[in-house]
């Protein structure tokens, strides 16, 4: 499987599995979450979440208000849609 890759505005960039830390975009408020959907079932899709919330699915780009220093979650999918 191909790993996602996530990340934020100003070209700050983390595998998949990763905390992404919000100061990592140099103090920005405003970050746009990026992912690049992988040529992978839908069960080995990956989702994005912040504070329990989603905010990025597979076909989704999401833009979000997110404080620096705050950090963003990656979780995996289970077959039947489930978070593992």
């Amino acid at each position: 499987m191909a790993p996602i890759v996530v990340g934020v505005r100003y070209g700050t960039r983390h595998q998949s599995g990763t905390n992404l830390d919000t100061n990592d975009a140099i103090g920005a408020v405003k970050h746009k979450i990026i992912a690049q959907r992988p040529a992978v079932p839908p069960h080995n899709e990956m989702m994005l979440f912040f504070s329990g919330k989603l905010l990025l699915d597979h076909t989704r780009l999401v833009e979000s208000r997110i404080s620096a220093g705050q950090t963003l979650e990656m979780r995996r999918l289970g077959q039947h849609g489930h978070v593992l």
